[in-house]
């Protein structure tokens, strides 16, 4: 209905009322009341209908208005108990760590980035008053997310698998070949120094072997994505998928638990591989500066 006749329905109906009655004083009695009846019928009693749904009709939009605005805290409530749900859900799973053993936890959440860095280091809310210290592994419910490098009081900066200076000694869980994880850019996370002919296939589970003296035996690492053997190498070319989804990684632990020191000499030769490159490139361009 037109705002304007509801506004001024009564106005309305009184003028009708008025022009019926006039018409009606110029009648003899019998037409008189015959003729107020079809007024009645033809007139009236149709307005009269009309403001009684146009009522209705306001009722129906208050209430619908009332029931979206239910509808909308319903939708709020359920995506705020499904964002609980999945975080108990991560929570429960972070839990499975101590019943394999690793008791000693501080469970933390992750709350910032720094971006300046190449591997995308992570910063914790917890720190040295929770009796975390550097080198202390970091995990998710997924898996291995790398070692603390800098501990403060209230907050800790962690080096995680992205960093090409975080180097794990690991194993293929089917296997038993061994090597080392780092992560190569552009290439992503890769599986170093596994000779030609080794058993790795796409697929395996790669876990942290426990040698190093940083992190403990069994974290899962990653994925086999692809395995390569190139023409001349020593090595095969292994790279992998991490278990831990970095860009959406927002509740992490730390495992505070002392380890025991065992060197692994695939971590040594790893090193002396590195430095031994970046002494040759000092070399060759020292070389090439003395020829100049």
């Amino acid at each position: 209905m037109p705002v304007f006749l509801w506004r001024f329905r009564q106005i309305i109906v009184l003028g009708l009322c008025i022009v019926s009655s006039v018409a009606l004083m110029g009648m003899g009695e019998s037409k008189r009341v015959e003729s107020a009846r079809r007024v009645r019928s033809v007139v009236l009693y149709p307005m009269e209908k009309l403001f009684r749904l146009h009522d209705r009709y306001a009722d129906l939009e208050s209430e619908n208005r009332d029931l979206r605005l239910m509808v909308t805290r319903l939708v709020q409530e359920t995506s705020r108990l499904e964002d609980l749900g999945a975080e108990n859900e991560r929570l429960r799973r972070m839990l499975g760590f101590k019943e394999r053993g690793y008791r000693d936890m501080v469970p933390a959440e992750v709350i910032g980035w720094d971006e300046s860095t190449v591997g995308l280091n992570l910063e914790i809310d917890q720190g040295s008053r929770s009796g975390i210290q550097p080198s202390h592994p970091v995990v998710s419910m997924d898996g291995l997310v790398g070692e603390v490098i800098e501990a403060h009081p209230r907050s800790s900066w962690v080096l995680t698998l992205r960093s090409p200076d975080c180097a794990v000694s690991v194993l293929d869980q089917r296997s038993r070949v061994r090597g080392i994880v780092r992560w190569r850019y552009p290439g992503g996370l890769t599986l170093q120094l596994v000779a030609k002919g080794s058993d790795v296939r796409e697929g395996d589970m790669i876990l942290t072997s426990g040698l190093g003296g940083v992190f403990p035996k069994g974290l899962r690492v990653g994925t086999v994505k692809s395995v390569e053997e190139r023409l001349g190498d020593l090595f095969q070319m292994v790279t992998l998928h991490p278990v831990v989804d970095f860009d959406r990684l927002e509740e992490v632990a730390v495992l505070t638990a002392g380890l025991e020191r065992e060197s692994d000499p695939l971590l040594r030769a790893a090193e002396s591989f590195r430095r031994g490159a970046g002494d040759s490139a000092a070399v060759g361009g020292a070389s090439v500066g003395s020829g100049e």
